[in-house]
């Protein structure tokens, strides 16, 4: 500064996800992977007074085919089994 050029710090990635103001002001978020374990990935980064964004791991390749084919194709539980049995899921 004594050279009237501003300054800063340069973080990397890992940084910035273990910066403890990050952590506590949500920017970034440790989530629990079913497979995976836990890992720390960028939360919602905007934030607006009596609303949230929740942030939540993202589904498995086919985890809800099920409700899917059920729930919007209409698909009877017999046939979804018949599909998973022919290896279609």
């Amino acid at each position: 500064m004594a050279a009237g050029v501003p300054a800063g710090a340069v973080l990397d990635n890992a940084d910035l996800a273990n910066d403890p103001s990050l952590r506590k002001r949500g920017a970034f978020v440790e989530l629990e992977h079913p497979i995976r374990g836990p890992f720390v990935m960028p939360g919602w980064p905007v934030t607006m007074f009596g609303s949230s964004v929740p942030v939540e791991v993202a589904p498995r390749l086919g985890q809800h085919d099920e409700e899917v084919l059920a729930e919007l194709r209409g698909y009877s539980a017999k046939q979804v089994a018949e599909l998973r049995e022919a290896k279609v899921l």
